[in-house]
Parts: structure tokens; C-alpha cells; sequence
């Protein structure tokens, strides 16, 4: 099996479905003998040849001239990823088009037809039931839903797969197919080699973007009600991109600053230190598809402490309630944020027990890979 998998950015931007796209791209090489061409544009890559050997069935291929990531930079490396996957296909003869998120779609869509070859879209997020609010009803919304849903809803492709149950609800001309996403164990596999600090107080992390869905000014509120009752209590914020000033602003007006801690992801490595350092994930989002950092605070054998929106609510639909709390009530959140902190480790190491365990039978990365593999032989059954 031969496949040209297109995914728009790579490093030095690194997001949840790049790593998506490149394990999958791995386990496909390594577990199933496939041939995989990676796809993406060229942010920072040097070598001459724009070819970046993984094994030997895998290789990243950087579209030609470096760009940024920019809306024109954009559009024109779709005209160039066209012109060398064709060329390339025809030494190679790929037997599928593969598009990971939004943009990918239109270079799979036309070279699917160009070479009569299945194309696969897999929709890591999807915006549509959060666009208004996260914009709220007006022009710029309404324009990125109507595209959004005109992308993942009206176009036709031969196999879509969506982490996103929510989405599985839309009127679609493709018959989605729910895919969850997965974690990679071996990733976290010495973490009970790692001595924590005796400490009588608990560190909270948040890892991910600083952006309005994670709604973090929720949390910021919430510690202003509960600060004269914390006392070496911790946020860690292990943060890229987005609104850190807004966040540093508000903490600074409310006197929170002895409270939290801003950490630039600076790698996997450094990003797996401070789950390791942290006792409860917390994630106080507005909006989940499918949240690969909680299943990373599983493995990494933490408690969390999420709202109950979407794809949270149905992984972890049988935990005690309190530690789901009402999306856009930072009053909950308090109250929960309460609760955890009069606990002992003893009693947050019971809770992770069960999760971290839940993880490893259906969460884990051969597992969902797998699944996506077996998917894509019943394209031509």
C-alpha cells in the first residue's frame, strides 16, 4: 500500500494533529509495510533534497521553496504540493490520498480525481457547533461556518474519519466514521521512576494553547474566590501561542501572580517533565473534540479536572461528578478546585488508577492506528 499523506503545517509549529499525522504515518511504515509519503509545507527545512528519511517506508517531503504561514504562502503551496505529488506518483504509484484537517482537502480533492485514487480526509477538529461562540453571531462566524461546513459536510470523499462524535450528528454527504484519539505510552513508560517532592500542596497543570476556548480567564476567576484559602497551591501553565498577555494582565490586576506559572513548551521531553511534576490536570475549556492532552494526563498517572463539554463528558461519562464542572460557571469550577485541594495524594492516586488503565485498553496508539488502518483496506472491499 502506497499513500501521499498531506498535512498543511509542520515544525517549528507543532500541534495535536501533527503528531496525529506522524505516528500514524509511523505505525503504518513500521507495523503494516506501507509506503508513506508526508506531505507538508516547508517552514524551516534546509536540506537541499526537501526529503527527510523516517525508515525505510516513510519519508516527510517539505514542498519545495521555505514559506510562512501565511494566508498567500498558503494558497501557493497548493499549486506546488499538486505539481510534485504528481510527479512523484509517477514512480510511485500511490494508492491513496490521505488529507489531515482543513486546508489539505482541495490539493487530495483535485489529485484524487488528477489520478483516480481514493482520497481519505480525517477532520481533527471541527468548529462548526462552536464557531458562534466563539465568535458570537456575527459576519466573521457566519463566513467560517458556511466554509467550514462547506469542507467537512459537502464535499465528497471516499473515506472521512472524525474525532468528534458531535460531528457524526451534521447532515453529511460522506458517512463519517468516529476514530478517538490515542496516546503513546512508551512516551510515559519510566514515569514511576520519577520521584515527586514530598509536598503537602498540589500542583494544577494546564498544557495547550492560550486561546479563547480554553477560556482560562474562567480559571483566573475562580482562584480570585478561592485565594485566601490556597497556599502554596500551583497553576502551571505550559502554554504556545495567544492571549498570554491578556492573562498576565488580569492576573496582575487581581494580585494572583504567586498563584501561577507560565512555561513555553520548548519540547516533548520538557512537556512530559511537567506532567510528571504536577499532581491534577485541569482543562476549563468552552469547547473538546477529542483531548489528547487528557489522555496524556492519564498516562501520565494524573488526576483532572475538566468541563463537562463534549467529547469530555462522554470519556469519562462514569466518573464522579465533581470533577466535571459546568462549562461557563467559574463558580463550579471553584467549588471543584475546593474539593481537590482538601484531598491527600493518597486519595488523587485512587482516582487515576482506573483512568490510567482505561487509557491503556482503549486509548492506545497501536490500537487506534489500527482501527484506522483496517478502515482504509475496506476502501476498495
Amino acid at each position: 500500500m502506497k499513500i501521499a499523506m498531506i498535512i498543511e503545517a509542520w515544525k517549528p509549529i507543532w500541534w495535536w494533529w501533527q503528531a496525529v499525522a506522524y505516528n500514524l504515518a509511523k505505525y503504518l511504515s513500521e507495523k503494516q509495510n506501507c509506503k508513506v509519503d508526508l506531505y507538508v509545507m516547508n517552514l524551516s527545512w534546509k536540506n537541499k533534497n526537501h526529503v527527510e528519511k523516517i525508515n525505510n517506508n516513510f519519508n516527510i517531503i517539505y514542498t519545495w521553496k521555505e514559506k510562512r504561514f501565511s494566508f498567500f504562502d498558503r494558497i501557493c503551496w497548493i499549486f506546488e504540493l499538486i505539481k510534485l505529488v504528481k510527479n512523484n506518483n509517477k514512480i510511485k504509484s500511490y494508492n491513496y490520498i490521505f488529507a489531515h484537517a482543513n486546508l489539505p482537502w482541495i490539493p487530495a480533492k483535485i489529485l484524487s480525481k488528477k489520478l483516480k485514487i481514493p482520497s481519505i480526509y480525517q477532520v481533527h477538529w471541527s468548529w462548526i457547533e462552536a464557531m458562534k461562540k466563539m465568535y458570537w453571531d456575527n459576519l466573521k462566524s457566519n463566513i467560517l461556518f458556511f466554509i467550514e461546513n462547506f469542507i467537512q459536510t459537502k464535499i465528497k470523499y471516499d473515506l472521512q474519519l472524525t474525532v468528534d462524535k458531535l460531528f457524526l450528528k451534521r447532515k453529511n454527504i460522506n458517512k463519517a466514521i468516529f476514530i478517538p484519539n490515542w496516546v503513546n505510552l512508551k512516551s510515559f513508560e519510566n514515569i514511576d521512576k520519577i520521584n515527586k517532592k514530598n509536598k503537602d500542596w498540589i500542583n494544577f497543570l494546564f498544557v495547550w494553547r492560550l486561546h479563547p476556548q480554553k477560556w482560562l480567564i474562567y480559571l483566573i476567576k475562580a482562584i480570585n474566590l478561592l485565594k485566601n484559602k490556597l497556599n502554596n497551591h500551583k497553576f502551571i501553565i505550559v502554554w504556545e501561542w495567544e492571549e498570554e498577555n491578556i492573562l498576565k494582565k488580569e492576573i496582575t490586576k487581581l494580585k494572583l501572580e504567586r498563584f501561577f506559572e507560565f512555561r513555553w513548551k520548548k519540547s516533548w521531553i520538557d512537556l512530559i517533565n511537567e506532567y510528571y511534576k504536577a499532581d491534577v490536570f485541569i482543562l476549563p475549556s468552552l469547547f473538546e473534540w477529542f483531548p489528547l492532552t487528557l489522555l496524556e494526563a492519564w498516562a501520565c498517572k494524573l488526576a483532572v479536572l475538566v468541563t463537562n463539554v463534549w467529547e469530555n463528558e462522554n470519556v469519562i461519562k462514569n466518573w464522579i461528578n465533581w470533577w466535571l464542572s459546568d462549562v461557563w460557571d467559574y463558580k463550579d469550577l471553584t467549588k471543584n478546585i475546593k474539593k481537590v485541594i482538601q484531598l491527600d495524594k493518597k486519595e488523587l492516586n485512587k482516582i487515576w488508577e482506573n483512568w490510567y488503565e482505561l487509557v491503556k485498553e482503549k486509548y492506545n496508539l497501536d490500537k487506534i492506528n489500527g482501527e484506522i488502518f483496517n478502515k482504509i483496506k475496506e476502501i476498495n472491499e
